[in-house]
């Protein structure tokens, strides 16, 4: 059977005078004996700390059902726990993030999966909470150039925390053009140009630092 997949993100959230969004998130992924299905909805308002700053709140709730067929696979041994009976779960989830920005400077910090739910109690298979933290400026070098560095940490209980550095510059407000480093993991360089207000095209190419760089070459 081949992967199937359907998605339907909040790409265009309904806006309610202006400082409340309401979306909805729909997405299914069959890739057999897996599947997933995923519905959330989510709220946002956005307030005015002064004429030049914003901060906006978050919120999303839903559920995600799980579903492994796994009583019908062709395996070595049939009788393991593994395979005894088809593995089925219904999750539900909250997540909450904030995010304060203005023309020079933008921080965030968002907690996309608030409760700790187990797709597989046999073998303890839980998803852990992650906490994500991210940070950027704008620094205007003349009327020309701008460079835009930015730091986003990712953290999970029992796990090594990550941390990508991103320093791109922006030229005549439509060519952006840096570098990407994840500490310890990958490293990139990336290239866009803006077409229109909501059209760009761009190129980027990332190379593996750990030790999967033997087999995987880069990624364009």
């Amino acid at each position: 059977m081949l992967p199937q997949l359907l998605a339907i993100p909040p790409t265009c959230p309904a806006p309610i005078k202006k400082k409340i969004g309401v979306g909805l998130n729909l997405m299914s992924d069959n890739t057999w004996p897996l599947s997933n299905t995923h519905f959330f909805g989510s709220y946002a308002y956005r307030l005015m700390i002064t004429e030049d700053i914003t901060l906006s709140l978050g919120i999303k709730g839903g559920f995600t059902y799980y579903h492994a067929s796994v009583t019908n696979l062709d395996v070595v041994n049939p009788d393991a726990p593994a395979f005894a009976q088809n593995e089925k779960r219904f999750n539900t989830n909250i997540g909450v993030g904030a995010y304060i920005y203005s023309y020079q400077f933008y921080a965030g910090l968002s907690l996309p999966r608030m409760l700790q739910t187990s797709f597989n109690r046999k073998f303890d298979k839980t998803l852990k909470s992650p906490l994500y933290i991210i940070e950027g400026y704008n620094y205007e070098i003349n009327s020309d150039w701008v460079l835009m560095p930015s730091v986003l940490a990712g953290a999970i209980i029992g796990l090594p925390m990550t941390c990508d550095i991103t320093v791109q510059v922006l030229y005549k407000g439509q060519f952006y053009f840096g570098a990407h480093y994840r500490i310890g993991d990958a490293f990139g360089i990336f290239f866009v140009m803006k077409l229109k207000h909501d059209i760009s095209v761009g190129y980027a190419f990332y190379f593996l630092l750990n030790k999967l760089s033997r087999i995987n070459t880069g990624t364009h």
